[in-house]
């Protein structure tokens, strides 16, 4: 019993530092040398003291650590792909996750971070994906919209990528619900998840196609952790969007992950199985072509 709970401890850490770094992604920190300088740590009883008082300390510049283009689409070396096929993004990138966590370090989990930590496990599955970096937040100001305008502005990265990545073919906004934990959380074989809720909005044509994706999903989903979806919301009627950008695309998925009281190891978790699911999904639909 020791030994299992140590074993997760470390497992638990090790999502920890890979936060961290995809944090420090998030800033245009160039992941790959930050990776190289951190890796090392992880095999050690120690690490992740060595990784905090390596990282923040002045034995490393910040400028050392700049890279042109940090967030450029990744390339997995494994099957020789070339070009990405998912593009992820946060139609509100300012959603924050419970942050107690890691609160000594001062960083405050959100979905922008939960992004770029499916991205790597996309990688993991040799699958090639682009997290959108720029912000939403920062959009809206610049043409004076108010927060109920966020899906025109990510309407417009929505058209930018598909024009400079014709090769994608699958959209995913991803969100984090508010609600409370009981609701947003699940325990499977003694793991904690994130639960998961889709979004349909009915109130475009194309509604059922994307139904149609999401319900596929789901079904994978569950059938690898029964309990980790919350189902799927139809959306429609007076106060709400009821498009969410899904008029766009026929594979376009809006999920909701977690809640506000959702740790980084229950999100982690939950995007570790995503990234897994998504893998099954797209090689049914790619034999389907």
């Amino acid at each position: 019993m020791r030994k299992r709970f140590k074993s997760k401890k470390k497992s638990n850490f090790n999502k920890l530092l890979l936060f961290i770094i995809i944090f420090l992604t998030s800033f245009n920190v160039g992941y790959k040398l930050i990776k190289d300088k951190i890796i090392k740590f992880f095999s050690e009883d120690n690490y992740l003291d060595n990784l905090i008082n390596t990282s923040f300390n002045s034995q490393i510049k910040y400028e050392d650590l700049l890279i042109p283009n940090a967030t450029a689409p990744t390339f997995n070396e494994s099957n020789n792909a070339t070009e990405p096929i998912i593009y992820i993004y946060n139609t509100h990138d300012e959603e924050k996750y419970e942050h107690n966590y890691i609160n000594s370090y001062n960083i405050s989990p959100n979905v922008k971070l939960a992004s770029y930590y499916l991205q790597e496990q996309l990688k993991n599955e040799g699958i090639i994906s682009i997290v959108e970096d720029r912000s939403i937040a920062k959009l809206l100001k610049e043409n004076d919209w108010i927060y109920s305008r966020s899906y025109d502005a990510s309407r417009i990265y929505l058209e930018d990528i598909k024009q400079r990545y014709p090769s994608i073919k699958y959209f995913i906004d991803l969100h984090r619900d508010s609600s409370v934990k009981e609701k947003t959380t699940t325990t499977y074989e003694g793991k904690d998840y994130a639960k998961i809720l889709f979004i349909i909005g009915l109130e475009q044509d194309n509604y059922e196609a994307n139904l149609e994706i999401t319900n596929r999903l789901n079904e994978i989903l569950k059938s690898n952790v029964p309990t980790i979806s919350r189902g799927i919301y139809k959306k429609s009627g007076p106060g709400v969007n009821g498009i969410y950008n899904q008029d766009f695309d026929s594979n376009c998925i809006l999920i909701e992950m977690g809640g506000q009281y959702n740790n980084i190891i229950e999100v982690s978790n939950t995007i570790e199985l995503l990234a897994k699911s998504l893998k099954t999904l797209l090689e049914e639909y790619e034999k389907e072509e």
